[in-house]
């Protein structure tokens, strides 16, 4: 998300703000933002505001924006600039909680960026907005760990094929495809494991998976020290009927 909002979409650092959960969940994704930012060269103190978990009191995190929005600076005689014009939000947070806070944050005028970790609840948060309003949909991005579910890739297609096969009552969606490339690299766990399967087995043969292909764009690998398969991240935005697109956040 910073890489994208400094370098493709060229925001400046000093008007980028995070929204988050007040607790681990949150506490993780401000200091993923905070850390890049510093990469990029900000020095200064990230504004960091949120809500309680499980509750959607979000009114003391949009006033807090609001006010950190407005607050002005004396340029010359009498002349006064933004000091720190809000243009983006980096929102770590659960679906209902999300809606609210965009909701009231494109109330008061706000014109900022809004975006969205994938733990966020894609469909979940499409349709709370749709609730809300038609508009309110309209622009805010959602990182996600897969492609998307409707992109012509062969792990999509096969996806696809296999959801209308064994689950032909359902509609495809990003967790489900999540699933599915888990589903495919567990499974190759356990061939390589072997018939004598036990946990150190399993977890070796998963330590020796390099370069495995699911067909999305991008392969997967393990290693003893390394137990994330993928660091790929896809970005989608959200149109005014709620439908996901895919965006190039690179």
């Amino acid at each position: 998300m910073v890489n994208y909002l400094l370098d493709v979409k060229k925001v400046p650092d000093r008007v980028i703000v995070v929204f988050a959960q007040n607790d681990s969940y949150g506490d993780a994704g401000f200091e993923g933002a905070t850390n890049m930012l510093r990469r990029h060269g900000r020095d200064d103190a990230v504004l960091r505001v949120g809500y309680d978990r499980n509750t959607l009191n979000v009114d003391d995190a949009v006033n807090k924006i609001a006010e950190y929005h407005s607050a002005t600076v004396r340029v010359g005689n009498e002349l006064y600039h933004p000091r720190h014009p809000v243009r983006a939000i980096i929102m770590v947070a659960t679906y209902k909680a999300a809606a609210r806070f965009i909701q009231k944050i494109r109330d008061r005028k706000i014109e900022a960026m809004l975006l969205n970790v994938s733990f966020v609840g894609s469909n979940a948060l499409s349709e709370e907005l749709l609730e809300l309003g038609r508009s309110y949909a309209q622009g805010v991005i959602v990182t996600q760990v897969v492609p998307h579910y409707e992109s012509g890739a062969t792990g999509v297609l096969r996806y696809r094929d296999a959801l209308k096969k064994f689950h032909p009552d359902q509609h495809p969606d990003f967790v489900s495809l999540e699933g599915y490339i888990v589903g495919q690299l567990f499974a190759e766990g356990v061939r390589r494991a072997g018939r004598d399967i036990d946990t150190e087995k399993l977890i070796d043969a998963f330590e020796a998976i390099r370069d495995f292909d699911p067909g999305i764009g991008g392969n997967l690998s393990f290693g003893m020290s390394q137990h994330q398969a993928s660091h790929k991240v896809w970005g989608t935005q959200l149109d005014e009927h709620g439908a996901f697109r895919s965006i190039d956040m690179e």
